[in-house]
């Protein structure tokens, strides 16, 4: 689906139900969702979490429409929104969290830049018996110019979640506005997953 929007900066002209929530913190990784919210149901939750494990910064932008957060997507590689920018550029390694379109499986594909994180991130969550594939080309999440890569390190890695995996996150598979802000509706998963970038990302930083 092409985006309604070319640019963050066209949208933030133009629309005006969002929010943005950013924690900087003196940590070399980011956790960020950048169509969060309503936008990809579940992304800012769990980047929130693995935030709060690994004591890291944080950025979402949350789409809060009555509906169609859809249209508030803008492209990774078109996002120049400058809270995103200035988080991104203090960073070593950016861990952005998308969702895709599939009702059907519980999948994640994984992409990005930083292959040593991609493989450790990738094995941590296939030992958390997550269904975990590697990214086709249009959501590998390498361009110079996504916002994961605009890091000093240009690192990244990027999952894109189903809709089914998504939803898993939350108890009855409900990620309704109301269920992703009430903590007591996170599922198990929604630690496990989180729990699995953690002790990725630790290992990581002890090589």
């Amino acid at each position: 689906m092409t985006d309604k929007y070319r640019s963050m900066t066209e949208l933030k002209q133009k629309e005006h139900e969002w929010t943005i929530i950013s924690n900087e913190k003196p940590h070399p990784i980011l956790s960020l969702a950048p169509h969060g919210g309503g936008i990809e149901a579940g992304t800012s939750e769990l980047a929130l979490l693995v935030s709060q494990k690994l004591s890291c910064s944080y950025y979402t932008f949350k789409g809060q429409l009555d509906s169609n957060n859809s249209s508030l997507h803008v492209t990774s590689t078109h996002y120049d929104e400058p809270t995103a920018l200035n988080v991104s550029e203090s960073a070593e390694h950016t861990i952005s969290i998308h969702g895709y379109v599939d009702t059907k499986q519980s999948i994640t594909y994984i992409g990005g830049t930083n292959v040593e994180l991609i493989d450790l991130i990738k094995k941590y969550l296939q030992i958390g018996e997550f269904n975990v594939i590697d990214a086709p080309s249009y959501l590998g999440g390498k361009s110079s110019k996504n916002i994961a890569n605009r890091n000093i390190n240009k690192s990244s890695v990027q999952l894109e979640l189903s809709t089914k995996q998504r939803r898993d996150l939350f108890e009855n598979g409900d990620y309704s506005k109301d269920s992703r802000e009430n903590v007591e509706k996170w599922s198990s998963d929604m630690y496990r997953y989180a729990q699995a970038i953690e002790w990725a990302v630790r290992e990581y930083m002890s090589l």
